[in-house]
């Protein structure tokens, strides 16, 4: 929020990725849309049941604590449907061990402990545009549809064949999405 506040002169088009998602929406809920020109959400959910929150944030924080380096590589490993190489990976694999331990198991408990986990009232308040941009996981079309039936205003595009990080597995394909939407924002 802050960083918008900054820049100042010209809304900017925000894009939140996962939690950052629920980030986004919060920041322009509490802050106002002042600075913002649209958002991009991209692959999270605008409701998760506090149970399946508990369990996530409870099986994540716990696989950190107990084995963090093979919990981080299986995390890594389960948001790249194609990854772009073995060392792309193994990259990415060391760029998330480099987040102290307890900072890691801080943002997962965040899904339940510290953020909302129903979305639905910030987007209900939006007075900017939105685009979701979804994977092709099972949770992750679950939510698409979800958006289509409660905002069926709000366009939605699903990224065949891709996972979580649907840029990385999609960078093309992710790149048309955003353009395509960007141009049709009003000027």
């Amino acid at each position: 929020c802050e960083l918008l506040e900054h820049l100042g002169d010209e809304p900017a088009v925000v894009v939140g990725w996962s939690l950052a998602v629920q980030e986004v929406l919060v920041c322009a809920h509490e802050v106002g849309t002042e600075y913002i020109r649209a958002l991009v959400l991209v692959d999270h959910p605008v409701l998760i049941a506090p149970q399946d929150a508990l369990a996530i944030a409870d099986e994540r924080v716990k696989s950190l604590q107990l084995n963090r380096e093979a919990s981080v590589r299986r995390f890594v490993e389960g948001i790249l449907n194609n990854p772009p190489s073995e060392a792309y990976v193994e990259a990415l694999t060391r760029a998330a061990l480099s987040t102290p331990a307890n900072a890691a198991a801080i943002m997962m408990a965040d899904l339940y402990f510290l953020g909302p986990t129903d979305l639905r009232p910030l987007l209900d308040a939006l007075d900017r545009p939105v685009l979701f941009v979804f994977s092709s996981l099972d949770w992750a079309l679950a939510a698409a549809n979800e958006i289509r039936e409660g905002w069926p205003e709000v366009p939605v595009k699903v990224m065949d064949g891709a996972s979580h990080a649907l840029f990385v597995d999609k960078p093309q394909e992710f790149n048309s999405v955003l353009k395509e939407f960007l141009a049709s924002l009003p000027k």
